[in-house]
């Protein structure tokens, strides 16, 4: 069987070397591993486990690292429910009081996922590493690994609607290593010619300051800024939503994985790897 590798999502060329988006990925398949044993041999920090414990108890996980144990040829997935990509945490907090019922969105709901905002973070405020307030709004409500956005004609009416699933670490990796096809990227998708490297940079860092005091590094200072206000005015290039990273998708796959307990006393586990890095692509889809 061939050695594992992680292609970029959708199989996009977009780095020079294939090797560097396999690297990060390898790095969060195993990272999720590590943190998996310290969970079973009770460590608090995941990078004191060392290899020995690594090796006894990895081979017991329901979560394959793929690249160090291929996943089995005879594996496969099994749907246990439909997926539409809309926020399920908006739906259920409808009815939405500040939406009053229209035709199309009854609840609200609609109009509610559309919301710009800090939600996807703790309470508290964006700050650089001056302390300088920042105000860094996203679509802080679409948090099912699909995000949005309209545009409407002179008259309001819907005109087109553009669906991003592309995580915004894959342009963290991109803009790390290849700073000039991001700003390709961003001009391609936004139309905005006038979009300079730097403004897509966190010149000064990104910071969360909670509201107990605490910081946590959201952008290191000069690197990519995936809060940046083009991917929310005039277009929209990759998901902007805390939670919608490759990290926590890997995260869910490892977590969903550990063995439980059906109420009949049966062991249920499944087998998982990082396959859920084949993200897809930008795509615009005209509607009228």
């Amino acid at each position: 069987m061939a050695e594992w590798f992680f292609d970029a999502p959708g199989n996009t060329r977009d780095f020079s070397d294939p090797k560097v988006w396999h690297s990060v990925m390898a790095r969060e398949a195993s990272g999720i591993v590590r943190d998996l044993v310290a969970a079973i041999v009770g460590k608090q920090d995941p990078s004191t486990v060392i290899s020995t414990e690594i090796a006894a108890h990895a081979p017991t996980l329901g979560y394959i690292d793929p690249t160090t144990a291929l996943p089995e040829q005879a594996g496969h997935t099994t749907p246990i429910s439909s997926w539409n990509a809309f926020p399920r945490a908006v739906k259920r907090r409808g009815l939405w009081s500040e939406f009053p019922s229209v035709e199309g969105d009854s609840d609200g709901s609609q109009r509610a996922a559309e919301h710009i905002g800090d939600e996807d973070h703790r309470p508290g405020q964006f700050v650089d590493r001056n302390d300088a307030v920042l105000h860094l709004p996203v679509r802080d409500r679409q948090d099912a690994y699909l995000e949005w956005t309209g545009r409407r004609d002179s008259e309001g009416k819907l005109s087109k609607a553009i669906f991003v699933a592309e995580g915004y670490d894959y342009f963290i990796s991109l803009f790390e290593h290849n700073e000039g096809r991001v700003l390709e990227l961003y001009r391609d998708f936004t139309e905005d010619r006038t979009i300079r490297v730097d403004d897509l940079r966190a010149i000064n860092g990104i910071y969360r300051r909670r509201t107990d005091g605490s910081r946590i590094t959201v952008a290191e200072p000069g690197a990519f800024n995936p809060r940046n206000r083009y991917n929310i005015n005039p277009g929209i290039v990759h998901l902007s939503h805390r939670a919608n990273s490759l990290s926590a998708d890997v995260n869910l796959a490892g977590v969903s994985a550990i063995m439980r307990l059906k109420g009949d006393g049966m062991t249920l586990v499944s087998k998982s790897c990082c396959a859920a890095a084949r993200a897809a692509t930008p795509t615009a889809t005209a509607t009228r």
